[in-house]
């Protein structure tokens, strides 16, 4: 059933901006913002994304919207035991940004977590170590956590599993941001590579 719904919702989604983003679903905060909708606004434009935030890297230290100045930002929102979208999206940064030259080295990749439950500090400097790039692993409490997601118009919602334990519905969307941590774009989950390439050749112009 919940399959059901993630599918039409795509589809709806991906019919009305005109391309294939895959996204795991869940319900708005707000009752009057759909999934659906946010995505359509995201891809069109139609809304201003991004503000101020205070959570920690990693290593512990603190980070802010005033640390995503400077360099043009991947960002994306993840968790570590995601079992396909955030390992993938990993993986294709680090291959993209291999591609992209010495200029790759200019693009910063921020991960937040979706799971700060088990995501510490500790747990995600350990799980980006074994991606072939740097990353920036980002935590904190989940009211903090859930208010950059809100500003950014991504979601996330905790999924029991019949084993007991849970896993996570996430937004799979990778943000670009400008050098003045300004956003510009998102580019959706599983489309061409050389799309995406294209998309960071040009926040480096």
């Amino acid at each position: 059933m919940l399959r059901a719904v993630q599918i039409g919702l795509w589809a709806l989604a991906a019919a009305a901006v005109g391309v294939l983003a895959y996204l795991q679903w869940e319900r708005s905060p707000s009752p009057e913002r759909s999934v659906a909708e946010d995505v359509v606004a995201l891809m069109n434009g139609d809304v201003v994304v991004g503000g101020a935030f205070r959570l920690i890297d990693q290593s512990g230290r603190p980070f802010t919207e005033a640390d995503l100045v400077g360099r043009p930002t991947a960002l994306f929102f993840g968790f570590i035991t995601c079992p396909d979208i955030c390992p993938t999206t990993l993986a294709t940064l680090a291959t993209l940004k291999a591609q992209l030259g010495p200029q790759g080295d200019d693009i910063q990749v921020v991960f937040v977590t979706v799971d700060p439950e088990r995501d510490t500090p500790e747990q995600l400097s350990l799980y980006l170590s074994s991606f072939s790039l740097p990353v920036i692993g980002l935590t904190g409490a989940e009211t903090d956590l859930a208010a950059m997601r809100e500003a950014y118009f991504a979601h996330a919602r905790r999924v029991p599993l019949e084993s007991g334990g849970y896993t996570m519905d996430h937004t799979s969307l990778l943000y670009l941001l400008d050098r003045q941590g300004r956003f510009v774009e998102v580019r959706p989950y599983g489309e061409d590579p050389q799309a995406t390439l294209a998309a960071l050749r040009a926040l480096l112009t």
